[in-house]
């Protein structure tokens, strides 16, 4: 019976040596060392940004008098600094080892969007002067990260592994992220509950904050001090400003291809500071129920990632995208008719999107790399980030020009169907045509970005 049970742990114990995750995350090599050292940071991270992102963060600061408009603004403010990313690849071109230079960036991100932004309503009493720091801190903290976070981009892409590999590496950071970042928000959630009447819950916010400066400062050492840093891949013509435009616009494929996450971040961030902040502070939403979507999207995690997959594989990545898109469409039509009284519609609307987004996860992790030419990954790197940052920013400005004009000045709300509404409700019907023309794109353009090995399918 012994001889038996010890074959059987012998053969688990080989299965798990066998497994996806430890071939791809071990220290073998660099390479796997690299990937191990990434994953490192997305648990320590997705723990830490719980206390300083999301729910939290428009709870921090609804606690210092900001109202939703203005939270609105707070939120798009950091994508301004993005303007800067152009002169990034002329700064880039001149650090072949960038070590320093990424840990610089790194620490005085958080110094700034954290630490500085946690202790300055200490001293600056009036909202509309907190709102003007908060904005300064965020942009000044981002400037940056702008000007050289993505060589952080062109040195860890290469742990990044090809062909089928790189689907199970996305699918597998997706689920430890999800895990570590939901299981975290759920405890934290029943807390922040229990103690959102006590009378030193914003100072209990801000020494949560605090701890998760700690942890994000020691990241640097995951993301930039342990791993081995290659040589960058660079032309050797020297680059212009222009370039960083007009060279990634010459390669069809690659626009065609990022145009879709382009579209993706504009719409998805038309309230993506302000919606949270409706559920808390208008329908008086516990914190967990803010956390729903992301908890089936963790669980159902486990059981459709594989499902997903195979989906993509049988059915094509174009029609997985659009199917998808469309799901989402619909759920920000019906997520609307969310209230005080009405929280099961946001309950049913969490089940289906949560499902979705596991399917949303999968086809939008590979797209940047999709069609990236190998030369010069720097120039499209910053170009990528650059125009995604500029499409969150005109997102989030026109999101807040629309909340901004229909909110009642006096607070109160539209009737109907019965259902008080609000401009963040109304604003929701907005993102789901624009999500439906963004669909439309995907299936005329499919034709023309498809991955080879799907075109070889099509054809």
């Amino acid at each position: 019976m012994r001889l038996i049970n010890k074959k059987k742990i012998l053969r688990m114990k080989r299965k798990i040596k066998e497994s996806s995750f430890f071939r791809l995350f071990n220290f073998k090599d660099e390479y796997c060392k690299g990937r191990s050292m990434l994953l490192t940071w997305t648990i320590t991270a997705a723990i830490a940004n719980v206390f300083v992102s999301g729910t939290f963060q428009t709870a921090f600061l609804a606690q210092n008098g900001i109202d939703i408009v203005r939270v609105g603004i707070i939120t798009m403010i950091p994508y301004m600094s993005w303007f800067l990313g152009i002169f990034s690849p002329k700064i880039l071109q001149r650090f072949q080892h960038r070590r320093g230079l990424m840990i610089f960036k790194h620490c005085f991100y958080y110094v700034c969007v954290i630490f500085a932004s946690t202790i300055m309503p200490y001293f600056v009493k009036d909202y509309t002067a907190r709102t003007v720091w908060f904005g300064v801190l965020m942009f000044i903290g981002n400037v940056p990260q702008a000007l050289v976070g993505t060589g952080a981009t062109a040195w860890h892409m290469h742990f990044i592994p090809e062909g089928e590999d790189r689907s199970v590496y996305y699918s597998i950071t997706n689920i430890i992220n999800n895990v570590s970042g939901v299981a975290t928000a759920v405890i934290a959630s029943f807390a922040a509950d229990a103690l959102s009447v006590n009378p030193n819950y914003p100072t209990i916010l801000n020494v949560l904050r605090m701890i998760s400066f700690v942890v994000l400062m020691v990241g640097a050492v995951f993301l930039f001090v342990i791993p081995v840093e290659f040589p960058y891949e660079i032309s050797e013509q020297t680059y212009k400003l222009s370039d960083t435009i007009l060279k990634p616009l010459k390669a069809k494929k690659f626009m065609l291809t990022i145009m879709i996450a382009l579209i993706w971040n504009c719409v998805c961030n038309f309230n993506g500071g302000t919606w949270t902040y409706y559920l808390l502070d208008t329908v008086k939403m516990p914190y967990i129920m803010t956390y729903l979507c992301s908890i089936i999207i963790t669980v159902g995690s486990f059981f459709l990632f594989g499902t997903w997959r195979r989906m993509v594989k049988k059915y094509g990545w174009s029609t997985i995208i659009c199917t998808v898109v469309l799901v989402a469409a619909l759920c920000e039509v019906l997520v609307a008719f969310t209230t005080e009284k009405t929280l099961w519609v946001y309950v049913i609307v969490c089940v289906i999107s949560g499902v979705n987004n596991i399917g949303i996860q999968l086809v939008f992790a590979d797209i940047f790399y999709m069609n990236l030419p190998r030369e010069d990954t720097d120039l499209y790197s910053v170009f990528y980030n650059f125009a995604v940052n500029v499409c969150v920013l005109i997102g989030q400005m026109f999101g807040t020009w629309l909340l901004s004009m229909m909110e009642k000045p006096d607070g109160s709300c539209y009737t109907l169907l019965g259902l008080p509404f609000y401009g963040s409700q109304f604003l929701v019907w907005i993102k789901a045509v624009c999500l439906l023309g963004m669909a439309l794109y995907v299936w005329k353009a499919s034709p023309y970005i498809q991955p080879k090995e799907e075109k070889r399918k099509i054809n």
